[in-house]
Parts: C-alpha cells; structure tokens; sequence
C-alpha cells in the first residue's frame, strides 16, 4: 500500500507539482481549443441562417418556406446551446496555486494525517487515495483497488530508482 511511514521528499513533491502544472496547462490550452472551434460553429451558423433567409425571400413555396423555416429554428437552437457552452468555458476559473494548495499539501503530509489515528481523517486519506471504496472479501481479505492519480505519479517516480536486473546478469560482458 502507498500509506507508508515516511513523507515524500521535497525534491519528489516539487516534481509531481510541475507535473500537475504540465497537465493543468495543457487542459487550459484544450478549453481555448474548444472555445475557438465552438466561435467557429457558430459562425457557420450565422452564414448557413443567412443562407436560409434568403432562400425563404426568393421562395414562392409554403412547403419550401416552412422546411426553411424548421432549418432556421433548429439553428438557432443549436446557437443557444453553443453560446451556453461558451459561456461557461469562459466563466474565470481559480488560478493553479489556489487549486493544488491543498492537493500538494495532503499530498506533503498524508502520513501525518494517517497516523493521527482518528477515524474520519483516515477515511479521508483513504477516500483521495483509490478512485474507488477498497474491496474486501473474507476469504481473500482486500484486493487491489484502483489508485488516484496523484499516487499514481508518485508510485511512478519512486518505482524508476528500482529495476529488475538484465537479462544478461549485472557482470558486463566479456569477449569470449
């Protein structure tokens, strides 16, 4: 289990902060994308609108008009939603530092948190630790459950300093 007796380093910390920072970035670059693309469908819409209004006004027929029309509605319903969605991409969102201050400062010290003892902090660690509630069977005890991703990366780092010997044995090898 990741619950162990000691803290993460500092130099292990800041890592999985610029880690987090990388991907914190790269997610606010994907929302701009998105944004863009959305600005782009709705002025596809505005022109196809136009596109329409004009059809309906060189129109003689009602049937044509009024499929016109359903085309126009359904637009504009598609441009309210697009516009919604938008919004609330642009809506400002708490900067880096004020979102992983805690994530890094549980992070920091969970084994403090862990070792206090108390029920509803333990359960707390427990909680941001697995994606999911931990199974436990009678007769096979817990099994393995899904880790967070901050303890995941963490797992990561500190499992790259332990490898398994090559295949070839640790000696180098000597020309036979």
């Amino acid at each position: 289990m990741l619950l162990r007796s000691r803290q993460p380093t500092p130099v292990l910390l800041d890592l999985v902060s610029a880690m987090m920072k990388n991907a914190w970035d790269q997610r606010r670059q994907q929302v701009a994308d998105v944004i863009l693309s959305l600005r782009k469908e709705l002025r596809d819409i505005d022109t196809q609108t136009d596109k329409l209004l004009e059809r309906i006004i060189e129109s003689d027929s009602p049937a044509v008009t009024s499929a016109y029309e359903k085309k126009i509605v359904q637009l504009e319903q598609r441009k309210l939603l697009l516009s919604e969605r938008i919004e609330q991409s642009e809506r400002p969102t708490v900067g880096y530092r004020e979102m992983f201050e805690l994530a890094m400062g549980f992070l920091s010290s969970y084994w403090k948190i862990w070792s206090s003892g108390q029920f509803k902090l333990r359960r707390m660690v427990l909680s941001l630790a697995f994606v999911e509630r931990i199974a436990y069977s009678q007769e096979d005890g817990f099994s393995n459950s899904k880790i967070s991703l901050p303890f995941n990366i963490l797992k990561e780092i500190c499992m790259q300093k332990k490898m398994m010997a090559r295949p070839t044995g640790v000696e180098p090898v000597s020309p036979a």
